[in-house]
């Protein structure tokens, strides 16, 4: 999770390792935060930045006061098992849970008291907060979503899920408009919430679990991370097009988060590294023109790119490559 200024991270991990990260520029750091004797699974910083909660294999949510690193974490409890889900309230005031005890709860930070929000028959593994602040969405294992009044004083809703299985996970865009939802099996789907939730995409392409789905801040491209390994970024504007796929992980993805100005994403994976790779395509050519020699030949812009579409420099700076062999 990110920080709202964009230069620091946290991070959690299954070894009980909560770290912070100094961002400057293409270079992170980090410094042990806190450490659990437990598997960390969930982790969100209030948008105020005033609050940390943590979430894992413990009948507990535990709250950091981001203010004073060298206080103890508060432990709040009120559900019966792990806890699955943690989500703030967009004023930062409230923290709204899931659990294995199939309760969603409410709790308000400053008086540390809780309310139930829901009960459901099946275990609510992810949860998102609408940017309102006026309702909680969550998916459970048995593929329903759900949209529940936070206040209470509007009746439970629930969206069409053909063909969603065991709800992994749960993203609602910056701007509200968009809901998306990952199963156990690959499966993503999107809605338009604005459009009286209309389905408007079944987005294939993973061949396991969803783990984690972002959508970057201004709502341009989705991300979606799997146990097969891949992340995949996907183009709001343009869903019927291929997304692009980045594969150089040696096994599951866990987590992803987008950076405050959207322009690279950071994935955590269970191969104990964490990437970060541009989403900006000016950005990437940049990168890529930094580790080439030359341009294309004309012969290789017609093999590669088309030829029917002209000829030019894509690296300005370095020389064209006529002339030049293969390397």
């Amino acid at each position: 999770a990110f920080l709202p200024n964009g230069n620091e991270m946290f991070t959690a991990g299954s070894d009980g390792k909560i770290l912070k990260w100094f961002v400057k520029g293409s270079v992170y750091t980090n410094i042990p935060y806190f450490s659990n004797s437990f598997v960390n699974r969930n982790l969100v910083v209030s948008p105020d930045n005033k609050w940390m909660a943590v979430a894992g294999e413990a009948p507990f949510i535990q709250l950091f006061d981001l203010s004073d690193p060298n206080s103890k974490p508060k432990r709040l409890f009120g559900h019966k098992g792990q806890v699955w889900s943690v989500a703030f309230t967009p004023d930062g005031k409230n923290l709204i849970t899931t659990g294995a005890d199939s309760s969603v709860l409410i709790r308000n930070i400053e008086s540390g008291k809780y309310f139930l929000v829901a009960k459901t028959k099946s275990n609510v593994k992810s949860i998102d907060i609408h940017p309102n602040g006026q309702s909680v969405i969550g998916g459970d294992e048995q593929g329903q979503i759900y949209i529940w009044s936070i206040n209470n004083n509007k009746p439970e809703v629930h969206l069409q899920t053909k063909n969603l299985k065991k709800i992994q996970s749960i993203a609602i865009s910056k701007n509200g408009k968009y809901l998306v939802a990952g199963d156990g099996y690959g499966n993503v789907k999107l809605w338009n919430l604005d459009e009286n939730n209309k389905l408007l995409a079944n987005l294939s392409g993973h061949r396991a679990r969803i783990n984690d789905i972002k959508f970057d801040p201004k709502t341009r491209v989705l991300a979606t991370a799997s146990f097969d390994g891949t992340v995949k970024l996907w183009d709001i504007d343009h869903l019927n097009e291929q997304p692009i796929t980045l594969t150089d992980h040696n096994s599951w993805v866990w987590s992803v988060a987008f950076t405050q100005d959207g322009e690279h994403i950071v994935a955590g994976c269970v191969d104990n590294l964490i990437r970060i790779y541009p989403t900006d395509v000016t950005a990437m050519s940049k990168k890529v023109c930094e580790k080439l020699r030359r341009n294309m030949t004309p012969d290789e812009w017609s093999t590669y790119v088309a030829k029917d579409i002209k000829f030019e420099e894509t690296c300005p700076g370095l020389p064209q490559g006529k002339n030049v062999e293969l390397e």
